[in-house]
């Protein structure tokens, strides 16, 4: 057996929905924002609280780097000051350790464009250099309303000195 590799599957036994991860991004967002700019997103609010349905979110963007690591969880909400709608009205980033999760809070008042679509999102995604610089960003869809097993895939390897010390 090679002690410097190791390959564990973790699966636990509670079910995950995509889009619920993508409620609670927006929901942690909403809650940061001040009150008066919440009406614009009582849309957002009916999703967040299952009395409406989205098929088709905009992907979310994820950096695995430590380069940007995070001793303590971190959240951003950007809010759009002008009438550019060629942006969206909201964008959240959250950091979490080595994760950045970069979203767009969907249905806003403000919104006139659909960020679903892939032009209006590399619209958006270009428009913010600081994250278009950064090439290792992976995109996801999290529309999947389905319950799914949530299974972990590590893939362990030894890094660094191997030289012992008695």
């Amino acid at each position: 057996m090679d002690l410097t590799k190791a390959k564990f599957q973790l699966v636990t036994y509670d079910n995950i929905v995509m889009q619920d991860i993508y409620r609670t991004l927006c929901k942690y967002s909403l809650s940061v924002v001040e009150a008066s700019v919440v009406t614009n997103f009582q849309d957002t609010i009916d999703w967040i609280n299952r009395k409406s349905n989205i098929t088709k979110l905009p992907k979310v963007a994820i950096l695995a780097s430590y380069n940007f690591f995070k001793t303590h969880s971190s959240l951003i909400v950007y809010l759009r000051q002008n009438n550019n709608t060629e942006l969206p009205y909201a964008v959240g980033e959250f950091h979490y350790t080595f994760l950045t999760f970069v979203f767009i809070i969907p249905l806003a008042k403000a919104d006139k464009r659909d960020f679903t679509d892939d032009k209006n999102y590399n619209n958006f995604w270009n428009f913010f250099k600081h994250y278009s610089a950064t090439k290792e960003w992976s995109f996801i869809d999290f529309s999947d309303n389905t319950k799914r097993k949530f299974t972990l895939n590590l893939n362990l390897k030894q890094s660094g000195d191997k030289s012992t010390t008695a």
